[in-house]
């Protein structure tokens, strides 16, 4: 909907500007209760989901939008399971 109202360009910059946002916060995690792992895993997967939204934006075709869009629900999944198992054993440990 929002290609068809504002255009492709400013679409694809609103997805690099929120993908940004998005992974910058999910950092908000370890400087409250996450481990080293969850900061490389989402360090990780972070760099790989801003990769995909550049590529997108350079390619424009649409196998790279269905991509990103996958990537997308994978890299939410990644990091809220991440989250749950760092609680956990963290929760056991100490």
């Amino acid at each position: 909907m929002m290609p068809v109202v504002k255009g492709e360009d400013i679409t694809l910059r609103q997805i690099i500007g929120y993908t940004f946002a998005l992974v910058l916060t999910s950092f908000t995690f370890v400087l409250f209760e996450g481990s080293w792992i969850y900061f490389i895993i989402a360090l990780i997967m972070g760099v790989l989901f801003i990769k995909k939204a550049f590529l997108a934006q350079k390619y424009r075709i649409e196998k790279n939008f269905k991509g990103l869009f996958s990537y997308s629900i994978i890299y939410l999944l990644t990091i809220f399971i991440v989250i749950i198992i760092d609680k956990v054993l963290f929760q056991i440990v100490f």
